[in-house]
């Protein structure tokens, strides 16, 4: 059961907490454990997902499929025309209007047409992203071609 010292005299446990034997604060007591989702694991976690042993291997074996970030043209070139393309373009281009209007300093080089899926890789297919950004767009991409790969299937 995961608790912590009770160090501030005083404070109410927080709701779903209770006291152990020994005083401490049992945040979450009432909150089933969930199994790793590793084959055959005895690890039992507070979220479900994998224990850090399994989610470790899951990124290894992630790393080792897609090889290196120079193996996928992200090597020292790549980075040379990323930097002077942020310098040249350092707001995010807010492709979702998550940022309201407001400027927002561009972290990430995207290619609009992803290199996996046949896009160029030169200025006119550059946009610059903030992190959040990138990461969101990456991700509708993904999901977006895991549905291509179903409905072919």
């Amino acid at each position: 059961m995961a608790c912590y010292q009770d160090d501030f005299p005083g404070t109410k446990p927080l709701p779903g907490s209770r006291k152990s034997r020994t005083g401490q604060i049992c945040a979450n007591a009432s909150q089933p454990k969930h199994p790793c989702k590793g084959p055959m694991c005895p690890e039992l976690l507070d979220a479900p997902g994998f224990c850090m042993a399994h989610a470790k291997k899951l990124r290894q074996a992630d790393d080792q499929r897609r090889g290196s970030s120079a193996s996928r043209g992200y090597g020292g070139q790549w980075r040379k025309r990323r930097a002077a393309w942020l310098a040249a373009h350092p707001l995010c281009e807010d492709p979702f209007g998550a940022h309201g209007g407001r400027p927002v300093p561009a972290t990430d080089v995207d290619h609009m047409i992803p290199k996996r899926f046949g896009g160029a890789d030169d200025e006119s297919n550059y946009q610059s992203l903030c992190h959040e950004c990138h990461s969101r767009k990456t991700r509708t991409e993904m999901n977006q071609s895991s549905e291509r790969f179903r409905m072919s299937a």
